[in-house]
């Protein structure tokens, strides 16, 4: 059984997964990860992306519950703005899981490595 700490780990690391997996939800990370865009509304984003405004909030929304963007309400407008902190965490989970999966490989080339060594001598 997966350690509960790990478990919630991996469950993360699915959910932001899950969350890249669409062509525009990359985009408007791209957008709101440039230089020149702080931070933006849905009308605006929607514009860039060429799609409709509840697809773009949908969008929103899932990145949202993944933590990749955060909202602020401004007046009538809701800005949104990309959170760094969680691509940190993102990318540090990531990196702890297929680290793991390359060190299994490492260790699974070098055995096989080491046979074939041994059935040519």
């Amino acid at each position: 059984m997966i350690e509960e700490k790990k478990c919630k780990k991996l469950i993360e690391t699915a959910d932001v997964f899950k969350a890249l997996g669409d062509i525009n939800r990359l985009a408007i990370i791209s957008i709101l990860a440039s230089e020149t865009q702080d931070k933006i509304c849905v009308g605006d984003l929607a514009k860039k992306l060429e799609i409709t405004q509840p697809a773009t909030s949908q969008h929103l929304r899932t990145l949202k519950s993944a933590k990749f963007i955060e909202s602020k309400k401004e007046g009538n407008f809701t800005y949104y703005k990309f959170n760094p902190e969680a691509v940190i965490e993102c990318k540090r989970n990531v990196d702890e899981l297929f680290n793991q999966a390359l060190k299994k490989c490492k260790n699974t080339n070098n055995a096989a490595s080491n046979k074939g060594s041994v059935e040519n001598e």
